[in-house]
């Protein structure tokens, strides 16, 4: 992934973050009238609830098993076709040898990246798609939650701030309400 699709996924995810959490969480909040920090164990709560969720996918699953394999052959497939330019030496003594041995690398790598070859050992496949390491799903989620996470602390901090520009009626910080911030804000 390039500095631009980064930027562009960040951007995504940010934005979806914001949309989720003002246009879902933030009114769920006021409806309850939870504490306002209350939001930090919410956030807790919630990435303990995905690692449990993630704990009990079962990665060797038939069905997914054989969905990472079909992924695996396509990505195997996507490697193949990639062009690598060859190497462009300063030294015309290294660039003799870049030319000479240019050939024999890159059949090495073709006959590496065939997928017959890759796949025939369905011991080792097996073991590989049914990685719980290779967590396609939890790291999506924990990529989208930090934004959500991002999100739901700068509207607690930034409606917090502006509401302290307001009295609370003798309320502890600890005390003040989704509700209260809503009113103070009005």
């Amino acid at each position: 992934m390039d500095d631009s699709q980064k930027s562009d996924a960040f951007q995504h995810f940010s934005q979806k973050g914001a949309e989720l959490v003002n246009g879902t969480v933030l009114p769920k909040l006021l409806s309850k009238n939870l504490p306002v920090r209350d939001c930090y164990h919410i956030i807790a709560r919630a990435k303990l609830i995905f690692a449990e969720k993630f704990e009990k996918l079962k990665y060797s699953d038939p069905t997914i098993t054989k969905l990472r394999k079909a992924m695996l052959k396509s990505l195997i497939e996507d490697a193949k076709s990639r062009k690598v330019e060859k190497p462009k030496e300063k030294d015309k003594e290294m660039q003799e040898k870049a030319d000479r041995c240019e050939p024999v690398a890159r059949e090495i790598v073709d006959m590496i990246l065939d997928t017959e070859l890759l796949m025939a050992y369905e011991p080792i496949i097996d073991t590989i798609v049914s990685d719980q390491e290779a967590k396609f799903i939890a790291d999506l989620v924990t990529i989208y939650f930090s934004h959500v996470d991002n999100w739901l602390v700068t509207a607690m901090k930034e409606n917090e701030r502006k509401a302290n520009l307001k009295k609370w009626d003798g309320k502890n910080p600890e005390e003040i309400t989704w509700k209260d911030l809503d009113n103070a804000l009005l």
